[in-house]
C-alpha cells in the first residue's frame, strides 16, 4: 500500500473541507505556516461574543459588578474565571477541535518531551477513516478498526492544528 504525502497547504485544504461539510454555516479562516522542524495550521472563527465568570461569588444577593472591574465582585471581592460566552448557533471550540484534530499529522508525548508520527487512512472522499501511531515508545501502537476497503495511508503536513474561538 503506497504511502501519500501531503503538505501543509493540502491538509488545510483537506481540514477547509472537513470544516464547511460539519459547519456548513460558519465561516472559518485557516492558516498553514511551515517553520523550520515542522508545520501547523491555526483555525480562527467568529465563535463566541466575550467573556463571563464561569462561576460567581458567594454572596446571598449574587455579584455586585463593578464599572471598573466587572469580574470582581465588590460585596466578597471574588475574582471568578473567565469562560467565553458562545454566540447561539456557532459551535463550541471543543466540537471544531474534534473535526481538525484528526488532520494532524503528530502526537506529543508530554512525559518524555518528545514528538511522534501519526498514519491517518483516508477514503476516496477525503475523510479521516483511521489512524496508526508507534506512540513515542514505539510499543504503544493504536489502530482504528475496522479500515475501509480502499483507504489510504496518509501522512499530512501539518504537525499540529490549533483552533481559536475569536470575537
Amino acid at each position: 500500500m503506497d504511502r501519500k504525502y501531503l503538505t501543509c497547504a493540502e491538509t488545510a485544504q483537506l481540514v477547509r473541507a472537513a470544516l464547511r461539510e460539519a459547519f456548513p454555516e460558519v465561516r472559518f479562516s485557516v492558516r498553514s505556516k511551515v517553520y523550520a522542524g515542522g508545520a501547523s495550521i491555526n483555525i480562527t472563527y467568529q465563535g463566541f461574543d466575550g467573556y463571563e465568570p464561569l462561576r460567581s461569588c458567594y454572596c446571598a444577593a449574587g455579584p455586585t459588578v463593578r464599572e471598573y472591574d466587572p469580574n470582581r465582585c465588590a460585596t466578597c471581592g471574588y475574582i471568578g474565571r473567565l469562560e467565553p460566552r458562545y454566540r447561539p448557533g456557532m459551535p463550541r471550540r471543543e466540537a471544531v477541535e474534534a473535526v481538525a484534530h484528526t488532520f494532524e499529522g503528530s502526537g506529543f508525548d508530554g512525559m518524555t518531551d518528545l514528538k511522534y508520527p501519526v498514519t491517518r487512512y483516508l477514503d476516496a472522499h477525503g475523510r479521516v477513516v483511521g489512524s496508526q501511531s508507534p506512540g513515542s515508545w514505539g510499543s504503544i501502537s493504536a489502530w482504528d478498526d475496522p479500515l475501509p476497503a480502499g483507504a489510504v495511508p496518509v501522512s499530512f503536513g501539518a504537525d499540529y492544528i490549533f483552533v481559536e474561538a475569536g470575537r
